[in-house]
């Protein structure tokens, strides 16, 4: 039977562990924090600026370029729907692994194999001859891309923990930057006499020096906040976790299934070349950059489920507009749904973010997944319902995403941590 001095001696001793377990928690944290400062944070956000607009390229050339692919290759609507759709496909399924090898290997191979992938991808889809070959194309160049849509929001995260939302949205303003610059881009190679393919070739090129520069640049070590990441399978159990899920899922459609249709859909009402459609695709991205702009003072203004809301409800109302307005009137109304959708994706990631700040790289994979997911459904679902009916209808039934958006943003006023 131990006497009370050995009870005494045994307390000392676990109270000692426990002092120490926390004295190391607070080193290793504090361990963290200084490496993290004494990193060229500026430049690394500069680079992840750069990151998101090449991620720009993958969603603006397909879109911009529907018209004259499909003419090339004998597509239907279906089948336009099945290409736009084969780059977020690629995007999901690569964001869902990323996300998970991150949070063990780092950021920097995924980054440099992801510009890699997606030099690759643009290069297929500029010799392709058939369907399934551009299809691929668009597949790969969207599995690069995932990548890095994967890794740059929670680097950011981990660069400025103390400003998520104001970081996230500011990385992600970049990217309809990105695709005002490849419009641009794309108009001038047509404007010299190329065709799409030579579009494909220039923007190949043009990723090339962002994957060279992840080679030497230095990087966080890991994305979560803390010496503990929360696991993936914690986080998808909680309530608000899922309605964040089922919230970025129809701001994906939202955002991806509109804008990967826009230049096809001016240009069927147009009855023109590609130019007008390049423009209305452009005029929604300067749309959807100023709302990224300037979604941050909304957010602190309002609050994060208010801006939701009404992002959902101007949505609502552009798209049923778009769909019975004519050709200038159309891009207007579409130029107001970039403005609106501009501050949904970076919002639920921000969000996320809030709510569990030690979820990693994994959490953050299974949000931008799932938003790919409907960014995959969005355009297949156009094509269908166009080939069924007509372009118009399918772009007013899109509006149900937006609509579903402010259900589930209402639900989420309901549940804990709000």
């Amino acid at each position: 039977m131990p006497t009370r001095s050995g009870w005494f001696e045994t307390q000392n001793r676990m109270n000692s562990r426990t002092e120490f377990s926390r004295h190391g928690r607070k080193l290793n944290r504090s361990k963290q924090d200084v490496m993290m400062q004494n990193l060229p944070r500026r430049t690394i956000f500069a680079f992840c600026c750069v990151g998101l607009m090449q991620l720009s390229f993958t969603i603006a050339a397909p879109a911009v370029c529907l018209t004259a692919i499909a003419a090339d290759l004998h597509m239907d609507y279906f089948q336009k729907g099945l290409f736009v759709a084969s780059v977020p496909l690629g995007l999901a399924i690569a964001i869902l692994a990323s996300g998970v090898l991150a949070d063990r290997w780092g950021f920097r191979a995924l980054l440099v194999c992801g510009s890699a992938m997606q030099v690759c991808g643009f290069g297929l889809l500029s010799i392709a001859d058939t369907q399934a070959l551009a299809i691929a194309g668009g597949f790969i160049m969207g599995l690069g891309s995932g990548m890095a849509d994967a890794l740059l929001t929670p680097m950011v995260n981990a660069l400025y923990p103390q400003r998520r939302t104001t970081a996230t949205n500011l990385l992600h303003s970049f990217f309809p930057l990105g695709i005002i610059l490849t419009i641009l881009g794309i108009m001038g190679v047509f404007a010299v006499g190329m065709t799409w393919r030579g579009a494909c070739v220039s923007l190949a090129i043009a990723s090339v020096p962002y994957g060279v520069a992840m080679l030497f640049l230095p990087l966080p070590a890991q994305s979560h906040e803390g010496t503990q990441r929360l696991k993936a399978r914690v986080v998808i159990r909680r309530p608000e976790f899922m309605l964040l899920l089922a919230a970025i899922f129809m701001a994906g459609i939202t955002e991806l299934g509109p804008s990967s249709w826009l230049p096809d859909f001016v240009n069927q009402i147009a009855g023109s070349g590609q130019n007008q459609g390049a423009l209305g695709l452009m005029f929604f991205a300067i749309s959807m950059a100023a709302g990224r702009f300037t979604t941050s003072a909304l957010v602190r203004r309002l609050g994060p489920k208010c801006v939701l809301v009404c992002s959902g409800a101007i949505c609502v109302a552009s798209l049923l507009l778009a769909a019975n307005a004519d050709k200038i009137m159309t891009i207007v109304w579409l130029s107001i749904l970039g403005f609106g959708v501009a501050s949904m994706w970076p919002t639920i990631l921000a969000c996320a973010g809030n709510r569990f700040p030690q979820g990693g790289a994994s959490m953050y994979s299974l949000l931008s997944a799932m938003g790919n997911l409907g960014g995959t459904a969005g355009p297949i679902t156009i094509g269908s319902l166009a080939d069924y009916s007509n372009i118009r209808v399918a772009m007013a039934v899109l509006a149900a995403a937006p609509l579903a958006l402010i259900v589930i943003t209402l639900l989420m006023l309901r549940t804990k941590g709000k």
